[in-house]
């Protein structure tokens, strides 16, 4: 096609008054969309397509000296590579799919790209997803379908934020400083250390747990090369009860007062992959809840907090109150 192309009689712009050889003019702007719509394949990659609408805009250097039907087809690439730009990133992106376990809240099956988050609690059977551009948080529970909306900065998971919230207080406090790299799980991690002396003092109304009760020191390894958007950051540390430092966090050591050295996060498996914007959709005909928290709690969970309350309530003397 492009040989029968460059063989046509050239064309003039009856408006700029200016020739330019019609198998060229055709030739380059077939190569350019060629190029574009082979972007907009499932195989393709977000930074290809990225690649391409920048390659677009380039174009538009010159466009003055371009004849008008040029700066048309140059404007039709333009929109196809930016639409490609989006279509491109959502179809499939690298990322990981990480297993850990953490001493706060159980165990989890992480999906991470660039642009997206999703965390799956195995021992709440609660999913959590975050993607950009808004980094909305969405939870909802596969077992009894309700959902919940909110932002990172509010997410307050199953109970690490509150029950466990001077641990995190205590592990963002401390002086970290870099140490040597190390391996968690099979992959290279970078890791950061931290030595508090004495330890931080604990406050009045925190609920103190054995082994949760105050961080001497400890050392934070995360996946290397990875670096998460903030409101990622975030979110894994309000559920893990973590320092919301910019990284993946792969394996959390500390020492408590008792001197006791203790696993805060660990993490069993890692594997790069690649991940479909399927992965970060949640189901439909979801119910809206009030509150994460109702999210969080099943109907037997929801009974068995109701009973501890009554039990709480005649210990102390004080009813319940049913909210």
């Amino acid at each position: 096609i492009l040989d029968m192309l460059q063989t046509v009689n050239p064309l003039e712009d009856a408006t700029a008054g200016d020739a330019m050889p019609t198998g060229c003019f055709w030739s380059e702007q077939l190569n350019v969309l060629m190029r574009f719509f082979a972007a907009a394949s499932p195989a393709a990659s977000g930074d290809i397509a990225e690649r391409r609408l920048l390659d677009s805009l380039l174009a538009w250097k010159h466009v003055k000296q371009r004849p008008a039907m040029t700066r048309l087809i140059l404007l039709i690439c333009t929109l196809v590579a930016w639409s490609t730009v989006s279509c491109a990133s959502v179809i499939a992106a690298t990322g990981w799919i990480v297993e850990q376990k953490s001493k706060i809240s159980g165990a989890h099956k992480v999906f991470l790209t660039a642009k997206a988050l999703r965390v799956d609690s195995l021992s709440t059977g609660v999913t959590l997803i975050c993607k950009a551009p808004a980094y909305r948080v969405q939870l909802f529970n596969r077992g009894n379908g309700r959902t919940f909306f909110t932002v990172p900065d509010k997410f307050t998971g199953p109970h690490a934020s509150r029950v466990f919230a001077g641990h995190r207080d205590d592990m963002m406090n401390g002086p970290w400083k870099p140490d040597r790299d190390t391996t968690v799980a099979g992959v290279h991690a970078s890791k950061l250390t931290m030595f508090k002396h004495p330890p931080s003092r604990l406050s009045a109304n925190r609920f103190e747990v054995e082994h949760a009760n105050g961080v001497c020191s400890a050392s934070y390894s995360a996946l290397t090369g990875v670096s998460l958007p903030r409101q990622f950051a975030e979110v894994l540390s309000r559920l893990y009860s973590l320092p919301p430092f910019l990284k993946l966090p792969l394996e959390v050591i500390y020492v408590d007062p008792s001197g006791a050295e203790n696993l805060s996060l660990h993490t069993t498996r890692i594997t790069k992959v690649t991940l479909s914007d399927d992965c970060f959709n949640a189901p439909p005909k979801l119910k809206l809840a009030a509150s994460g928290d109702d999210v969080y709690v099943t109907e037997t969970g929801h009974a068995g907090l109701v009973e501890a309350l009554n039990w709480l309530g005649e210990v102390s003397g004080k009813p319940a109150k049913k909210k």
